[in-house]
């Protein structure tokens, strides 16, 4: 009975093994889903982009928003948790900037405006994305973060510039003021 019963613990670990192996599988197929399948050509810059998840998978992201033939919008963000649900909240986040960008092309609108059409769905689910959005061009880079840490803005001279602006992270207070750099 002993031997049995052993088994079927066996089995039924297997079984929860198996299960999150595949939700794995699911969660970064809609992750790798959601990164750039290239990198854009702008005149005056050398662009490049990949994400590497920590963990199996998580709620990081980074893509290119198209803009006028010289500039390019950009926005690195992340979701607080890992896993298939992170993988989600990211698929969301990521059609809100992109909604956003298309109404606005200033970083700090396009924040304020995801964050109003995120905060129903996150602010009760305990969870917030933080974000960095720029708008890139060989000249200039205007940029506004969410919550995220600074981006570094590195001069041809070599002196390293950190971006502090910004505002709270989406989805966690209804009225986000978000200030641009």
């Amino acid at each position: 009975a002993s031997a049995f019963i052993r088994n079927g613990e066996l089995l039924a670990e297997v079984r929860r093994t198996d299960a999150q192996r595949r939700d794995d599988a699911i969660a970064r197929e809609v992750h790798q889903g959601l990164l750039p399948k290239s990198d854009p050509i702008v005149p005056g810059l050398d662009l490049a982009g990949g994400c590497l998840a920590a963990g199996n998978v998580g709620g990081d992201y980074y893509g290119w928003l198209p803009d006028a033939p010289a500039s390019v919008g950009l926005v690195v963000a992340d979701v607080s948790g890992h896993g298939v649900g992170a993988g989600l909240v990211m698929a969301a986040a990521k059609g809100a900037l992109r909604a956003e960008w298309r109404a606005t092309r200033s970083p700090s609108a396009l924040l304020a405006g995801a964050n109003a059409l995120l905060v129903p769905d996150l602010s009760d689910a305990d969870l917030f994305v933080t974000a960095f959005v720029a708008r890139l061009s060989a000249r200039h880079l205007i940029g506004s973060s969410a919550g995220h840490p600074p981006a570094l803005v590195v001069r041809p001279c070599g002196d390293v510039v950190p971006l502090a602006s910004g505002g709270p992270a989406l989805g966690v207070m209804e009225e986000g003021v978000y200030d641009v750099e």
